[in-house]
């Protein structure tokens, strides 16, 4: 099996875990994978034994924390992008490159995050190896307290023979050694944050390039798409004008039969208009006769309205004449 190319390997390690994290692996992909695994878990292996810094960065590292990436993100969220096989092979190879690879101890303590996903990195995928390192770089000398410390016998003057004059020197001797530890702490961070700046510039680039890639990926599908849209179009504008054809054809047809029932219904709908003719002369002969029964209605009842509106102010007349009364009483 052909190893991966050496100046490609950490791409493609941070491309499969994108492709994991996001969608189902491909077949092409799982074996992409086991090839890769294959050429990082082997110490021996061309990919890492040449050209092992990148940008001031061991590639191990690199892989290391591509893969534990990988690694979290199988763990959590498993279904169908997997086979157990590859998911061990990845705890192994993480495992394996940890134990591996000691000297990046100090920089794994100060780069705890996920190159992907922005969160920590689980402390079972840390080796105890670099722990341990880490741990005893914090709590060994720095460079400039030794060489302080030293030189400590320069800063004893002949002529501080004195106890004052010498507890102000050893006074002085131990501030020189906090201000220098406080550079050196102060270089290791901006190491660090250099270290992580270029990961993550590189990170950038390479998330760039796949919605690049994807992006034309997509203009094409899209493309394609429009141009079968087109032809189904025109395939159905055709078949709508045969189909309108047709539909008037038909309507022809179907009319010429009618035609012949319409004259016949023409003949009888006159005879039937003669009648409602003359009957539409007597309803309004009737209906003259009923108005003018209306108007009497109508003045009849205007009188008995009349009538009811004087007997009811006869009435309130009344009432009013009889409170007064019965208020006098």
């Amino acid at each position: 099996t052909a190893l991966i190319d050496k100046e490609q390997l950490p791409q493609r390690v941070q491309t499969l875990c994108r492709r994991v994290a996001c969608l189902p692996i491909s077949q092409t992909e799982k074996e992409g994978l086991d090839r890769l695994l294959r050429a990082i878990g082997d110490p021996s292996s061309e990919p890492l034994q040449q050209s092992n810094k990148s940008n001031g960065r061991p590639k191990h590292q690199l892989v290391q924390t591509s893969l534990q990436g990988v690694h979290r993100r199988l763990v959590t969220q498993p279904q169908g992008q997997l086979s157990v096989q590859d998911l061990n092979n990845i705890r192994a190879l993480a495992t394996s490159t940890n134990r591996s690879h000691d000297n990046s101890a100090h920089y794994y303590d100060s780069c705890d995050e996920d190159t992907l996903g922005g969160s920590p990195v689980y402390s079972s995928q840390r080796s105890p190896h670099a722990s341990a390192r880490s741990s005893a770089h914090r709590s060994a000398p720095s460079r400039s307290t030794s060489r302080s410390r030293m030189n400590a016998g320069q800063l004893q003057h002949p002529s501080a023979r004195d106890e004052g004059t010498r507890q102000k020197l050893m006074d002085l001797q131990d501030r020189c050694d906090a201000a220098l530890d406080q550079r050196d702490d102060a270089l290791d961070r901006a190491a660090s944050a250099e270290a992580e700046c270029a990961l993550l510039t590189r990170e950038v680039a390479s998330l760039e390039e796949a919605l690049q890639a994807a992006l034309k990926h997509k203009v094409k599908d899209l493309s394609l798409e429009k141009e079968e849209l087109a032809q189904r179009c025109a395939r159905l504008e055709q078949e709508q004008a045969v189909r309108e054809k047709l539909v008037g054809i038909a309507a022809v047809e179907h009319n010429a039969k009618e035609m012949q029932t319409l004259t016949d219904d023409l003949r009888s709908a006159k005879e039937q208009f003669k009648f409602e003719h003359d009957k539409r002369l007597q309803l309004e002969a009737e209906l003259k006769a009923l108005r003018k029964d209306k108007q009497t209605v109508d003045r009849l009842l205007k009188a008995k309205v009349e009538a009811f509106q004087a007997l009811s102010l006869e009435m309130k007349q009344e009432r009013t004449r009889w409170r007064r009364k019965t208020k006098a009483t």
